[in-house]
């Protein structure tokens, strides 16, 4: 597990309900691509990257960059909408997690979170790997329907970076 820290001046950033604005970028962006976005500037500078959900999680990754392949999680999130149920049980969900496992392209995960003063927004990045990460989902994860259908999905519905931090 690493843990990356940077703050960024408010002066940066403009929060629009629950989502963000900042610099150039015209459209607003939630906590995960924001984090997406500054682990990039700050963290990875040269990286290959790809725009939200315009890679499937089986053929690429987030961000690719220093030999990892690297999916960005941050608050509640859900594990994938491709991998799904009718039945809640805990064979269900070990066979999803473990499909999910055998499927994804990432070998990394970054969970983050953003918290924020009067001045300054402070990122909190834990890059882990995928199995650290499914140990967690396994622990974590919920059954919740997916809109419009009688399918469930798996969602992790809290803040795990106390969970990461005992890793």
């Amino acid at each position: 597990m690493k843990k990356i820290t940077f703050t960024v001046s408010k002066n940066e950033i403009t929060k629009v309900g629950n989502r963000y604005l900042y610099g150039k970028n015209t459209t607003t962006r939630n906590k995960g691509e924001l984090i997406e976005d500054f682990l990039r500037k700050y963290y990875l500078p040269n990286t290959e990257w790809y725009k939200k959900d315009s890679v499937d999680f089986e053929t690429g990754s987030d961000i690719e960059a220093d030999g990892m392949k690297i999916s960005v999680k941050s608050g509640e999130f859900t594990l994938t909408e491709k991998i799904y149920t009718f039945e809640k049980s805990d064979s269900e969900k070990s066979r999803m997690i473990e499909e999910y496992t055998r499927r994804t392209h990432s070998d990394t995960i970054a969970y983050g979170k953003v918290s924020e003063t009067e001045t300054e927004y402070t990122f909190t990045i834990y890059l882990i790997t995928l199995s650290q990460f499914t140990s967690i989902v396994k622990q974590y994860a919920v059954f919740t329907t997916i809109s419009g259908t009688n399918r469930m999905k798996l969602k992790v519905k809290r803040d795990i970076t106390k969970y990461i931090e005992v890793l």
